[in-house]
């Protein structure tokens, strides 16, 4: 089985297939699972020097599967590397309006 499909809006074009979360009976170690987060962050980053839209597009599609298989060992394993960090108080959190003290 492919991981790709045909793209119906632009022929000759593919399209990687949606992987979605699913339960898993064990967890890749957390180590390796903060790695492959950090890999796709740096990944995101990276893609911004590319400037073939097509390049991009494929780029950012590595980023998203790599994120949503590390996010599902971080669940699995409940790791925290995906963290939810709290609001502040107001429901908002705005680093802009935060005294910094030197």
């Amino acid at each position: 089985m492919s991981n790709e499909q045909i793209n119906p809006g632009h022929p000759g074009q593919r399209k990687p297939v949606i992987i979605f979360a699913r339960t898993r009976a064990s967890a890749a170690p957390r180590p390796v699972v903060a790695l492959l987060a950090d890999f796709a962050c740096r990944l995101d980053t990276l893609k911004n020097e590319f400037s073939d839209p097509i390049d991009k597009a494929a780029l950012r599609d590595a980023v998203r599967l790599m994120h949503d298989v590390a996010l599902s060992h971080d669940e699995a394993g409940s790791y925290g590397v995906y963290a939810i960090e709290p609001l502040a108080a107001d429901g908002l959190s705005n680093p802009a309006h935060e005294e910094v003290a030197w």
